[in-house]
């Protein structure tokens, strides 16, 4: 996998940690109308913590590069470290994204600590993010991409402790030929389909649910994170917030 878009892209006004490229172009699923969405870490002034004022915790921007939006969102650190402890897909998936826009010594040394926080939470955090998309409003294609995407990605992580983004990867390993239609669907650009009369999709995301209720059952993975890694995350918070030499790569 590679990109094209430099870390110039990024205006935040803190220091950057990392920023990675997420969503669709990772799951194999971008068309040539996708968006960029690029998610990752900034680190708020040492004064801006502890001084009166709110801390900002995110950082949105909206830019273009070759006349493709691009969406930015960044998180503080000590609120992104507090997602991975509670096991968060979306944070772990920006952490361990392939495509890197900028990375730091402080992103190798949350990418170790990290694989700590993958655990049986990370499963019911997936399943709890299938049956959202479901309440979306808006395009029946896209909400049962997600939702299989959801499903498939916890089946996957709870069997195995490794983030595998490529859905057709996924579709092909879980024997699931519903997803391949969605995705072609979905790159058709025909998301404004429906499918009234077909339970096909549905009675398969209700597999999919049991196979990952299952899957959370029996992994090998912990229930959560222990207190030792929550304590040396807890550290390399404090750290950050007072060495700067951390941060020695830096676009």
């Amino acid at each position: 996998m590679k990109h094209h878009l430099p870390s110039s892209i990024i205006t935040c006004p803190f220091p950057v940690g990392f920023a990675t490229l997420v969503g669709s172009t990772i799951y194999g699923a971008a068309t040539p109308e996708s968006d960029y969405d690029i998610s990752g870490v900034f680190v708020a002034p040492l004064r801006d913590v502890l001084g009166f004022s709110a801390l900002k915790e995110t950082h949105v921007e909206k830019t273009m590069f070759q006349d493709t939006s691009v969406d930015i969102v960044l998180h503080e650190l000590k609120k992104f470290l507090s997602l991975l402890l509670k096991g968060n897909g979306n944070a772990l998936e920006v952490l361990y994204s392939p495509l890197v826009i900028t990375t730091s010594t402080l992103h190798d040394r949350i990418k170790i600590l990290g694989k700590e926080c993958i655990t049986q939470f990370c499963g019911h955090h997936y399943r709890g993010m299938a049956h959202n998309q479901l309440r979306q409003p808006g395009s029946e294609v896209k909400k049962l991409f997600h939702a299989y995407r959801c499903f498939l990605m916890g089946i996957e992580l709870m069997k195995t402790g490794i983030f595998h983004f490529d859905v057709e990867y996924l579709a092909n390993t879980y024997q699931c030929p519903e997803m391949l239609d969605i995705l072609a669907l979905k790159q058709q650009r025909q998301s404004d389909l429906v499918f009234p009369s077909d339970h096909r999709y549905m009675n398969t995301l209700s597999r999919l649910d049991t196979q990952l209720d299952e899957a959370i059952r029996v992994s090998f993975l912990p229930p959560k994170p222990s207190d030792e890694i929550k304590q040396q995350i807890e550290s390399l918070l404090f750290q950050t917030r007072m060495m700067k030499h951390l941060f020695d790569s830096f676009s």
